[in-house]
């Protein structure tokens, strides 16, 4: 599951990142953050393609199961559309 494999990446940089700041010699409760906010950045410049794979699985399986309820975004899309068609047939003659 690319999700999963994703979650483990992101860990580890975290880990990596949070052990090699302890083992530069901040021995504080701001190695913990600063490993987090260095893990983060290498996440996002690293793992682009994992996140990508991981983001196709979750909307790949949302759209399975088409007894989900809409989300705002949908039901705005949807009214604008029904505005938008009404609108078109009050102006078009034919």
């Amino acid at each position: 599951m690319p999700v999963v494999t994703y979650t483990l990446l992101r860990l580890a940089l975290f880990a990596v990142a949070t052990a090699g700041i302890w083992w530069a010699g901040m021995h504080s409760w701001l190695a913990p953050v600063a490993g987090l906010v260095i893990g983060w950045l290498l996440s996002y410049v690293l793992l682009g393609k994992q996140r990508e794979k991981a983001a196709a699985y979750v909307q790949a399986r949302s759209e399975k199961h088409p007894d989900r309820a809409l989300t705002h975004t949908e039901q705005d899309a949807e009214l604008e559309d029904a505005i938008d068609e009404a609108a078109r047939r009050d102006v078009d003659p034919s």
